[in-house]
């Protein structure tokens, strides 16, 4: 008990002291009162005002590190409400000249392309992305030998191809293209 008591003196005591020196601090003695610049000092409210004259250079030295916003404006496109997405697709004339080898196969709006040949001794099969060209839409098809793929008779499948006929017509789907050099 007899500690603590004299704990709590204690911290009065500091307290009162800490709070003497702040105010002896923040009274402004004549010294400091002389010694300031004559920026228009009124000495009996010991008010300090600035003339104009001292706001403008003190506004000039701060409006140095003023920085303004940089503002990007935006290009407005504008857009019919009931515009369509322009799509190229290849004409019917174009997709009835495919033959060949190709990397990618046009019909109507679809494209195709071969992902991957497998093959075992029972059957073979393949697996063609295709991809909606309006839509955009992606999926993944799988054929058999023999099967069809709209007007088009998946013929052949090897390790690295696969052949369609049509009528006439064949085309080779290449898994990988070679690039040309």
């Amino acid at each position: 008990m007899k500690n603590l008591s004299l704990i709590h003196y204690g911290a009065i005591i500091i307290l009162l002291l800490c709070s003497a020196d702040f105010a002896m601090r923040l009274t402004p003695t004549t010294d400091t009162k002389n010694s300031l610049p004559n920026l228009g000092i009124i000495n009996q409210l010991d008010v300090i005002f600035l003339s104009q004259e001292s706001a403008a250079v003190i506004q000039q030295a701060l409006d140095k590190f003023d920085i303004e916003p940089i503002v990007v404006e935006k290009k407005k496109t504008t857009k019919k409400k009931n515009e369509k997405p322009k799509i190229s697709l290849m004409s019917a004339e174009k997709q009835r000249l495919q033959s060949g080898q190709l990397s990618v196969f046009f019909d109507g709006e679809d494209k195709y392309q071969l992902i991957a040949t497998f093959y075992d001794s029972k059957k073979r099969f393949v697996l063609l992305k295709k991809e909606h060209l309006p839509s955009k839409k992606i999926t993944s098809i799988k054929l058999l030998e023999g099967e069809m793929l709209a007007a088009y008779k998946l013929e052949k499948i090897d390790r690295d191809f696969i052949v369609f006929s049509e009528q006439k017509r064949t085309i080779e789907l290449q898994l990988f293209t070679k690039k040309s050099t």
